[in-house]
C-alpha cells in the first residue's frame, strides 16, 4: 500500500480550481447549462460555478424577466437576440471587478455577445458565440470573419462558446484555420458527453502564454461540461 501511495498519488481534477484567487488570478467558465431558466438553481448552488470570477452560459429566459436570475456576488450582462427570442446569451462577473458590454459587429447567422473586462495593467476583451445547430460552416465562417475583422485588440480578446460543431472532427478544419489567420489557438478537450468537443475556446498567442489551468468537468444537470479557464495576470 505504502508504494501505491508513493507511486500513483491521487490528484483531483478540481484542485487548481480551488486555489485562492488573488488579485493576478483571473477564473473563467464556460458552460451550456441548457437553459438558464430551467437550472439557475443549479448554477446558483455549484460550487465550481462560485468558485470563478466569470462565468458564461446560454440563458433560454425571457426579456423582462433577466432580474429574477440575479446572483448576490455577481453582476450580469444577458443580451437576448430579438424580443421574440428567449435564448440568449448570460456573462456573470464578479461584483469587485469592472466590467462594461462592448458592441459586436451585427451577423445574421450567430448570437454574440461582447464583454470588456478591467484587470491590472489592461483589459480583457471575451467575444461569446453561439451557433444555431441548423447553421452552415460556410455561414459560420462568413459571419465570424466578419466580427474578427473588427476585434480592435486581438491579442487580448478571448473568443468561446457553443459552436455546435466538433471541434476533433476534421469538418472543423475550416473554422481553425480561419482562428488561426488572426493569431487565435483551439485549446483541446472533450466538453459533451458524447465525446465531442462542441464547446470551443480560442486563445490569442499572448493569452495562451498566460493560462495555467485548463480545465473540462462534466455536470448532472447538462450534457455539456464546465470549461474553466485560470489566467495569471502581470499586475
Amino acid at each position: 500500500m505504502s508504494r501505491l501511495q508513493q507511486n500513483m498519488p491521487l490528484t483531483s481534477p478540481y484542485s487548481c480550481l480551488h486555489k485562492p484567487v488573488t488579485c493576478e488570478t483571473v477564473k473563467i467558465c464556460l458552460l451550456n447549462a441548457r437553459s438558464l431558466r430551467l437550472h439557475f438553481q443549479d448554477v446558483q448552488a455549484d460550487p465550481l460555478t462560485q468558485s470563478t470570477d466569470v462565468f458564461f452560459t446560454e440563458a433560454h429566459i425571457y426579456i423582462n424577466q433577466t432580474e429574477l436570475y440575479s446572483l448576490p456576488t455577481y453582476q450580469h450582462i444577458i443580451k437576448q437576440q430579438d424580443r421574440n427570442n428567449s435564448h440568449g446569451l448570460a456573462c456573470y462577473i464578479k461584483r469587485n471587478m469592472q466590467c462594461r458590454e462592448i458592441p459586436v459587429p451585427d451577423v445574421t447567422s450567430l448570437e454574440t455577445l461582447g464583454v470588456e473586462l478591467i484587470i491590472p495593467n489592461s483589459t480583457l476583451t471575451f467575444i461569446v458565440i453561439y451557433k444555431p445547430p441548423k447553421v452552415t460552416m460556410a455561414d459560420l465562417l462568413r459571419d465570424l470573419q466578419i466580427i474578427l475583422k473588427a476585434i480592435d485588440n486581438v491579442q487580448k480578446t478571448i473568443i468561446l462558446g457553443d459552436f455546435n460543431g466538433d471541434a476533433l472532427a476534421a469538418e472543423s478544419q475550416p473554422l481553425k484555420y480561419l482562428m488561426q489567420q488572426f493569431t487565435f489557438k483551439f485549446t483541446h478537450g472533450t466538453t459533451h458527453n458524447h465525446g465531442s468537443c462542441l464547446d470551443h475556446v480560442y486563445l490569442p498567442k499572448d493569452i495562451q502564454n498566460m493560462y495555467n489551468c485548463y480545465t473540462f468537468l462534466p455536470t448532472y444537470f447538462s450534457d455539456h461540461f464546465y470549461v474553466h479557464l485560470q489566467l495569471g495576470i502581470s499586475a
